[in-house]
This record gives structure tokens, sequence and C-alpha cells, in this order.
């Protein structure tokens, strides 16, 4: 691991969240994923974090200082140097991009009193905004090493990525690592991906995902969401390694991204009968979320996973063990 930078400058921005808004359950993830980085700190109502603004690394302080009717987050930003007034402008801009601060989620719970399960996700989770994200390079590696595994899995090929190659950043007497870079990522010998991260066939997309990133043939974001959700998906596959399941988990838009430990899940909330297998059910349940929930089906989606467990004991669902389970 290259040697921690240090960030000492330091700003403090702060956002006032569309409500309603509840810090922690928008910035604390399930599944040891993280909001920013798997390897975050959350502490007594404070969150240590860290992102990139363009390709200078900003280590984050984040804290609520408002409620979830009237939100208020106050973020330290720590960096190598003062940040300008064009660099401060597009820091807030991924700042509220990130924190989906400008996203309006009354609608959405307007929805969720038309089915038991959302009921009970509002009830459980109100004020939870999900997050988003506008590097596209980041969410593709998480998405690769996403398929065909179990929780636990993806975890440790993502935590050996990030402690191998990512980048180490020091500010405020913690140590946050950020998400490897492309470049770095091409530097890497697939067979070496294979052999410390054990990536299997996934070596092979990230190797090549980092070079079309490096060439340019990643899509721009903005462009993305300018385009219809379908066509935006399609560009999307046009990457190496990611289909369908991953494209709707890149895409802007909102999709519906289950697999084939999902989608029993979701046939069992929903009572959708089960007629087929378990992969070709995977389109009759996105037929139904997009029948039924619209353009809110990514954020049910959400929500759903991150309340499986009051889920599993109020409707008595079968979900197994969440870290090791996929089929």
């Amino acid at each position: 691991m290259i040697r921690p930078v240090k960030l000492s400058f330091q700003k403090t921005i702060v956002i006032k969240p569309i409500a309603p808004f509840d810090f922690e359950l928008s910035v604390r993830k399930w599944g040891g994923w993280g909001w920013l980085t798997p390897f975050e700190e959350f502490r007594n109502g404070i969150l240590w974090t860290g992102m990139r603004l363009k390709s200078k690394p900003v280590g984050l302080k984040l804290k609520s200082r408002g409620n979830i009717k009237k939100p208020k987050v106050e973020i330290r930003v720590f960096s190598q140097s003062r940040l300008s007034k064009n660099q401060t402008e597009n820091l807030v801009k991924s700042l509220r991009s990130v924190l989906t601060a400008d996203e309006d989620i009354s609608e959405f719970y307007t929805l969720c009193e038309k089915h038991p399960v959302l009921q009970e996700v509002k009830k459980n989770l109100y004020g939870m905004h999900t997050g988003a994200t506008q590097n596209l390079f980041d969410v593709a590696i998480l998405a690769v090493t996403l398929q065909m595994a179990p929780v636990k899995r993806s975890l440790a090929m993502l935590y050996c990525l990030f402690e191998r190659y990512g980048q180490k950043i020091r500010f405020d007497d913690r140590e946050i690592i950020l998400p490897p870079v492309p470049k770095t990522l091409d530097g890497v010998k697939e067979k070496e991906l294979k052999e410390k991260c054990k990536l299997g066939y996934r070596a092979k997309f990230i190797k090549a995902l980092s070079k079309e990133y490096l060439a340019g043939e990643f899509p721009e974001w903005e462009k993305l969401l300018e385009m219809k959700p379908e066509s935006a998906k399609k560009e999307l596959m046009k990457l190496t390694g990611i289909g369908d399941y991953s494209a709707d988990i890149l895409n802007p838009h909102p999709g519906f991204p289950i697999d084939i430990w999902s989608v029993k899940i979701f046939c069992d909330l929903l009572s959708i009968k089960k007629t087929k297998s378990d992969r070709d059910m995977i389109p009759i349940v996105k037929r139904w979320a997009e029948k039924n929930w619209g353009k809110h089906k990514r954020i049910a989606f959400d929500y759903i996973l991150h309340d499986l467990e009051s889920l599993k004991k109020k409707f008595g669902i079968a979900v197994g063990n969440l870290a090791t389970d996929y089929t």
C-alpha cells in the first residue's frame, strides 16, 4: 500500500437536504458496503469517509445539525491544498448528489401506503435517502464483484481490491481507503487479481473495464441522464462484463437489479407465483415492479433490501443468511 496522503487544509460546507431526511439511515448501509467506501468509520453520529474531486482526494467528516423534518448536514472537508471557488462549487454539487439531498421522497411514501410491504419499510426506515454516485467506474467494479456471489464473497473481493490497490488518505486522526483508480488496476496483471483477490473470471472484466475507461469509452453520466432509461441501459451494456443485472446497478435511471438470490425473496414478499426457474422469474418480477411501482421501483428495491430482517419477521419470508447464502 502506498503511503497515505495527508489532508491538512480544512473547509466547512453545510447542506440542507429535502425533508424528510434521516442522516444516520442515509449514510449507514447494510452488509458492510459503506456509503462511499467500505473503509469509512461511523461513531457517535459522525461519519468519516472520503471521495475524489476530479482526481484529487478529499476527506469528509459529516454530522447532523438538524433533524428529520428540518435536516442540516455539516461537512468538514479536508484537502491537500485550499479549494478554489470553482472546486468548492463542484464539491457541493457532488455532495448533494451522493446524499440525494435534492430528492423528494414524499411521493414514494404516498405509494408506500398502497402496499403492505412498503408500509412496513416506510415505518422502519422513514427519512432514509438511498444515495447516488456519479463515478461509473467505481460502481462498475462494485457491480462486477456482486456477480454470482454471496455478500461475504463479494465483500472479500472488494476489500482486497481497496486494500491492495486503493488510495489511503489521512485526516482528522483517521485513515480511510478510497477506491482504486483505473490507471492503477490497468497496471496490475490479470493473474495477480485472480490470485490475490480471488476474483476468478471477474479479473478479466476489471482489466477490460480499466482499459475502456482510460480509452474514453465509458459513457458520461450527464449524457446517460439525457437518454431514455432503456437507451442508457443499452449503452452501459456495451461495457465489458456489464449485463442486464449490472447495468441496472449502474444506470442513473431507476432500475430493479434483482438476481437469482433476490428474486426468490421478492416473489415471496410480493406474492408472485413461481411458475418458472429462479432465473426465468427475474423478468417477470421486473415487469411486476415496473407496473406497480414505476419510477419508484429502485428506491422500493433499496428500502426492501435494507429492511430484510424486519420483513422476515413481519411476513415470514425465508431470507436466509445474507452473508453466505446465494441459492
